[in-house]
């Protein structure tokens, strides 16, 4: 009998199934690697409330600044009214440095989350990064509220305008927290959701 038509030898067979073998375990080890390798839903918050616990503080006690300097901006602006107690410069300036503070403060949480491995699936990705751009706008915000408030003068020396500017960047910030405050909690982000100081 011809041994063409008896077909491939065992041997030739038996090399084939290990071939097929190998490949399918190395097409699995890459398989298992890239699953090991990725990052999970539960993961990303894990690691993003990590980073919140990390900056929250600092980017908190930021905003209680800018509450105090506001209050004491205010009452020295009420002195000047009924009175004329003469106030500086330097008060507006304080305001302004202690928004723009919180606009570092809350631009370094951020960077920090904008930098976490994200999964690669489901509508995480965009909502994190909704959440992140709505945080930066928030940061701009308090920047442009801060320089603004820099510019201001005291006394007789006051603009009407530059307060205007402000009270645009005031609106500005209030409407962006909110909006920010959303996509924190819509990614269960905890640590990051909790109310500032008001």
């Amino acid at each position: 009998m011809d041994e063409d038509r008896d077909g491939p030898s065992i041997a030739n067979r038996v090399r084939e199934h290990i071939g097929w073998w190998l490949a399918a375990g190395a097409a699995i080890a890459g398989i298992v690697a890239l699953l090991s390798s990725m990052t999970w839903p539960d993961e990303w918050r894990d690691n993003a409330n990590a980073k919140c616990d990390k900056w929250y503080t600092k980017y908190s006690l930021a905003l209680t600044d800018t509450s105090i300097a506001l209050t004491e901006l205010g009452d020295k602006e009420k002195a000047w009214k009924k009175d004329r107690t003469p106030y500086s410069d330097a008060d507006y300036q304080k305001v302004g440095r202690a928004h723009q503070l919180a606009a570092d403060r809350l631009s370094e949480m951020l960077g920090d989350i904008r930098g976490l491995d994200r999964p690669w699936w489901g509508s995480l990705p965009s909502q994190i990064e909704t959440a992140v751009d709505r945080g930066s706008a928030l940061s701009r915000s308090y920047l442009q509220a801060g320089q603004a408030w820099v510019k201001q003068k005291a006394n007789e020396a006051w603009s009407e305008q530059t307060d205007k500017e402000i009270n645009k960047h005031l609106g500005e910030v209030e409407n962006r927290m909110e909006a920010w405050f959303e996509s924190l909690n819509a990614l269960k982000l905890d640590q990051c959701s909790s109310s500032p100081p008001g």
